[in-house]
């Protein structure tokens, strides 16, 4: 774990130090873990992984019939302020 204040003294190089040999790190705050820092490989492997889940959901509830059509700009528009 990094503390914030090892960020405000060193920057950047102590990011890169604690990326060194592993793709994911932590920043801690007051003693505490607070953030969480990746490299880009990971952060893009994770965010896959997050689309394919929600493909994946999307498709199961197409299959079961939970959707619905919608026909007009007005449509859209009540549904897009319902979420």
């Amino acid at each position: 774990m990094i503390s914030v204040l090892d960020i405000r003294k060193r920057g950047i190089k102590a990011i890169q130090e604690e990326l060194k040999d592993k793709s994911i790190g932590i920043i801690g705050y007051r003693g505490k873990k607070k953030y969480v820092i990746l490299d880009i490989d990971e952060y893009e492997r994770l965010r896959e992984a997050e689309l394919e889940v929600a493909y994946n959901q999307a498709m199961q509830d197409y299959e079961k019939g939970k959707f619905e059509v919608l026909q007009s700009d007005e449509d859209i528009e009540k549904h897009i302020e319902s979420l």
